[in-house]
């Protein structure tokens, strides 16, 4: 293992504490590290000599010979040490090509499969943001609907400064919520008339108290303002927002494996398990999640393929021809921008990081965990391409981060030479 000797939290909600501080130590790095591995890059150019005008005398130029992307995945993997590890190259032209490797339990002898179901974590962001233009679209809520007209039950308790915060606020992380464990809630299972949706509102009810974090205009991180977003959602569709998000997206896109919650059964194989790297060794952590009621800031899952199809829908959303949402709405998605330290901008689940030459105009991407997973993706709508990669695990010292980031400088390899 390339880290030093790591702790692990006793439960979820400690952990959950330990993810919302080490996201405002290391996440504007991580980007920054991140931007200087993609803008380091740039595409290939083919040059060709004169041939001969007689088609028949001209020599015929083989195509070049790729590598497995299984076997790139399972050498970055050794790499870094990681219980397996799938990468998924996404081309609107091309299609999908995927790669795995490694165990879905460590030391099981049981190996990932291209069809199994990773953690999204909040790569779950873009998606409850695609569900929101939906709902825009359909007529049910608006962009620019305040949470003091969304909900007027909830004036007499809400700060001054939450009355004007619309939907648009809360999908570019600038409303000014805490983002923070909640006591009492968060740690909470389901069940005996618990649900996701009635945590939502057990959160609303609790964020809508506190302290603002900062003046609303300005960029902070909180989980909670997409958790509202779902909310929102749900009420606009009259369905639990996990429901309604499986069923539409899942007809729509075709997909097989899309759900919310663990990706896997306590004590079975029969998925990728979590792991967490503790006391110097990676541990299985059983039907791994974060509370429910955050699903739709970090709760997603699903195959690479799933994935995939749905990143192939919001590039086309933002080329203007989706066939999912209106150009109206995509443009509204991709417009809202919130200025980030360091010169990048946040808009509906997305970071955007300005021009990239493989992306052929603006790069998009993001990263997500719920402590014992982790994915990363990299978008160019432009270009109708984009770099996907998950893990069944994570550590607290970034080696999870530098693997994956090690195999999207692979993907565009890839990319590169399948187009020269």
């Amino acid at each position: 293992m390339k880290s030093q000797k790591m702790l692990l939290s006793a439960n979820s909600v400690k952990l959950l504490q330990e993810n919302v501080h080490a996201w405002k130590r290391v996440s504007h790095i991580m980007m920054l590290i991140l931007i200087l591995v993609i803008g380091s890059c740039s595409d290939s150019s083919v040059t060709s000599s004169e041939v001969d005008d007689d088609p028949e005398t001209q020599p015929t130029e083989e195509p070049p010979v790729l590598q497995d992307l299984s076997e790139i995945v399972d050498s970055v993997r050794i790499e870094y040490n990681m219980p397996a590890m799938g990468a998924a190259l996404v081309s609107i032209e091309k299609g999908i090509t995927i790669g795995v490797a490694g165990e879905r339990r460590l030391g099981s002898g049981i190996s990932v499969e291209e069809d199994d179901h990773w953690s999204w974590g909040s790569n779950t962001k873009a998606i409850t943001g695609l569900v929101t233009a939906k709902a825009v679209d359909i007529g049910l809520i608006d962009w620019n609907q305040t949470l003091e007209e969304l909900f007027p039950e909830y004036v007499d308790i809400m700060r001054d400064q939450y009355k004007s915060v619309t939907i648009t606020d809360l999908l570019g992380h600038r409303s000014g919520f805490v983002n923070q464990v909640i006591s009492g809630l968060d740690g909470q299972p389901i069940g005996n008339g618990v649900t996701p949706s009635s945590q939502r509102i057990e959160m609303l009810n609790w964020v809508l108290q506190q302290e603002p974090h900062n003046a609303k205009g300005e960029y902070y991180y909180s989980n909670l303002g997409f958790s509202t977003v779902g909310l929102i959602v749900e009420q606009a569709f009259d369905t639990p927002y996990e429901e309604w998000a499986v069923e539409n997206l899942s007809d729509s896109f075709d997909l097989n494996g899309f759900g919310f919650g663990p990706q896997d059964e306590s004590g079975t194989t029969n998925q990728p398990v979590s792991h967490r790297y503790t006391d110097g060794e990676w541990v299985a952590w059983e039907a791994h999640e974060n509370t429910p009621f955050r699903r739709p800031s970090g709760g997603g899952h699903g195959s690479l393929e799933d994935w995939g199809k749905i990143i192939i829908e919001m590039m086309k959303a933002e080329n203007g021809t989706s066939d999912y949402i209106t150009p109206e709405a995509a443009a509204m998605l991709s417009s809202i921008k919130t200025e980030m330290p360091g010169g990048s901008e946040y808009s509906s689940g997305w970071i955007h990081v300005g021009s990239r030459d493989w992306a052929e105009g603006e790069a998009w991407f993001h990263a997500g965990s719920n402590g014992a997973n982790y994915s990363l993706a990299w978008v160019g709508p432009g270009a109708g391409v984009a770099f996907l990669v998950v893990i069944n695990a994570r550590d607290t010292e970034g080696v999870t981060v530098e693997a994956a980031n090690t195999m999207i400088s692979e993907l565009l390899n890839y990319w590169q030479e399948m187009n020269e």
